[in-house]
């Protein structure tokens, strides 16, 4: 085999695989709200069993993603050189962008995720990391007072059963 075709049957390796972990990642964290939702509202361990365990495997699955992505990125350059001086312009940008979101947002998130679950209060996992649904599922609990008990002095409710005190009122401290 020539180089060009061993170039091509890489590229379409590394594309085979990215084109299936990122979406299934995006697919995961839906899932991860959908639980995370579940152990707020019912305060069922088994909920909170469950989060903790997929947790595991969207790490995994990021990780793999972004292995994939930044192999995919180099390749775009070295394989496919004379197209990406063509649409260089316009296709550099959102790469670019790309790179920015997915390596330095997603990451620091998915670093407070793994990393900060038992120091971060419940209400505040959602809302950092899965953005405007924790954020909405959050205010719709300290409305309703399930994060925040008015009776105690603004002490919040970290969501297993234990009280972090300190009147954590939410992501933004703002008490809504």
């Amino acid at each position: 085999m020539d180089v060009l075709t061993l170039s091509r049957l890489q590229f379409a390796a590394t594309i085979s695989f990215h084109y299936i972990y990122p979406p299934l990642s995006i697919g995961l964290g839906v899932v991860l709200v959908i639980m995370e939702a579940l152990w707020l509202k019912t305060k069922n361990p088994l909920y909170h069993q469950m989060a903790r365990f997929w947790t595991k495997v969207f790490a995994l699955t990021f990780a793999i993603g972004v292995a994939t992505g930044i192999v995919m990125e180099f390749e775009f350059g070295t394989n496919w050189a004379t197209y990406s001086r063509f649409v260089g312009d316009v296709f550099g940008s959102a790469l670019a962008a790309e790179g920015i979101f997915a390596f330095f947002l997603e990451s620091g998130f998915l670093a407070v995720l793994l990393f900060g679950w038992d120091k971060v209060g419940a209400g505040c996992i959602s809302s950092h990391l899965h953005g405007v649904p924790g954020r909405a599922l959050q205010r719709d609990l300290d409305r309703r007072g399930q994060l925040v008990d008015a009776d105690a002095g603004g002490v919040s409710h970290r969501g297993d059963g234990q009280r972090a005190a300190g009147g954590d009122h939410g992501f933004l401290g703002d008490g809504v």
